[in-house]
């Protein structure tokens, strides 16, 4: 992928980032709708709670106290009774102050009771008064009348009777109002309980089938967008090179399978350069060779294409054997692969046409470098494959096709190079026939060169000494 095919990736994702609906916010859409039913949820009980919180610490802080209040006003005012009937027999001092004690605990209670009723309307001040009144007589009954006898004196016991009974009445009616209070809040405690409930358990089963309804809606899109996925990733792992990825939602699953696209032409692009390719070096071979070139030369990439061919392949071949011959072809894929790797770029491609014959397809700005790297390295390796007898004289003895025994120099290198800077190059059949055509010429050359293909420029020597053939395709014209 060139820098203009990432760029356009790039922008096409960023665009994408924009439209699309990922993942993560369909899977939070699905659970929204749970959430809000348990915040409702949640808040509904949280106001149930507080409600019985308030009615509990009602009981609590004033119910139970007051009953408390009253049973001992009864208590007290009972005792009270109790002393001043004593009193009234016995003329007993200790009868008198405990009268007057049980007197006190009476009013602190029912002083203590009216703090705590809380706006209720209670009769605290009448029972007070009352007893007041109670107290009061009680003096006026024990004080004796000077000159009346005790069959004259006023009786004061209906009286005072009466008024005790409507004491304890009256704390009566406070205990009988407070325990009524109490049974309607409890009462309505119970309903708000049963209520709270229906409420609560309709709200979480609404909320279940709710939560149940959004997170399977998102769970059936995004399984359906991976078992479309899975399809097509079965039928790419079939073969099935020009399947097209059903249309998905914008999101991370549509991204992955307009890679699958993607990757599914390409896929086919690497099974046609496979069946292409050389079966002794692997490389692609005519038909991907045709299509790289094809291609750069329409987009008018600025291109370098490089025909790399043996000299005296043959005689080698002839004299050590094919299989020797095998090992030198691989030798030199080898190398190709080596030093594109080291001193090319990562656009470069590398093809074997076939037999000592191949390419690199490079940048104008980079073929001297590979050139004079290919050249160094094929110099410094072949001659290993070579007998230590041959290698040390400097050539081989063979017979020719007609078979004239001859002899043949160590293999050396000519690489034909055509550019498109010129703009006369426009396609892959006048390419190949211009590097055919410089390539004869540099194997008429002696040692390994290359030759490129300049219109204007003459042959020149590089600072390495090493041949820099430039072929002036001029009628008649040399080029030397």
């Amino acid at each position: 992928m060139n820098e203009n095919e990432t760029e356009q990736r790039l922008n096409h994702g960023r665009v994408s980032e924009n439209r699309r609906f990922p993942i993560s916010r369909k899977m939070l859409l699905g659970y929204l709708p749970l959430s809000l039913f348990m915040v409702l949820i949640s808040g509904f009980v949280l106001s149930s709670l507080n409600r019985f919180s308030q009615a509990n610490e009602a009981i609590i802080r004033r119910d139970i106290p007051m009953l408390e209040a009253s049973d001992k006003m009864t208590d007290a005012l009972l005792s009270q009774e109790l002393y001043r009937r004593r009193y009234m027999i016995l003329r007993s001092p200790d009868m008198l102050r405990l009268f007057w004690q049980k007197g006190e605990e009476f009013a602190e209670h029912a002083r203590k009771a009216d703090t705590i009723r809380a706006g209720k309307d209670f009769p605290i001040s009448s029972i007070l008064s009352l007893h007041e009144q109670y107290e009061n007589l009680f003096v006026e009954s024990a004080r004796p009348v000077p000159g009346e006898d005790q069959a004259t004196q006023r009786d004061w016991e209906p009286e005072i009777s009466r008024i005790h009974k409507s004491i304890l009445a009256r704390i009566e009616e406070v205990a009988h109002t407070i325990h009524r209070e109490q049974n309607r809040q409890l009462f309505t405690m119970s309903e708000d309980a049963s209520e709270a409930f229906r409420l609560t358990a309709g709200l979480s089963l609404l909320a279940i089938l709710v939560g149940i309804g959004a997170s399977g809606l998102v769970t059936r899109n995004i399984a359906g967008s991976i078992r479309s996925l899975q399809r097509t990733a079965a039928q790419i792992a079939a073969g099935n090179f020009d399947v097209k990825p059903a249309t998905l939602s914008q999101d991370e699953l549509g991204d992955l399978a307009a890679d699958f696209g993607e990757m599914a032409g390409r896929l086919k692009r690497l099974e046609e350069m496979y069946r292409d390719a050389n079966p002794l070096t692997r490389l692609p071979g005519n038909v991907a060779i045709e299509n790289v070139l094809t291609k750069r030369l329409r987009a008018e990439t600025p291109t370098a294409f490089c025909l790399v061919d043996l000299d005296e392949f043959k005689a080698f071949n002839d004299r050590y054997g094919y299989a020797r011959g095998s090992e030198v072809i691989k030798e030199v894929a080898r190398i190709l692969a080596e030093v594109a790797k080291r001193h090319g770029t990562a656009d470069d491609f590398i093809g074997h046409i076939g037999g000592d014959d191949f390419v690199i397809i490079t940048c104008p700005e980079r073929y001297e470098v590979l050139c004079i790297q290919l050249i160094a390295a094929f110099e410094s390796r072949i001659p290993e494959f070579y007998d230590e007898e041959d290698r040390a004289q400097g050539h081989i003895v063979s017979r020719t096709r007609q078979g004239v025994v001859m002899s043949f120099p160590i293999m050396t290198m000519s690489i034909a190079v055509v550019t498109n800077r010129d703009g006369r190059v426009t396609n892959h059949i006048e390419t190949g026939e211009v590097a055919a055509e410089i390539k004869e010429y540099a194997k008429r050359l002696p040692g390994s060169n290359y030759v490129v293909d300049r219109r204007s420029e003459h042959r020149v020597e590089d600072d390495n000494g090493e041949n820099v053939v430039v072929l002036r395709r001029r009628t008649g014209d040399t080029g030397t």
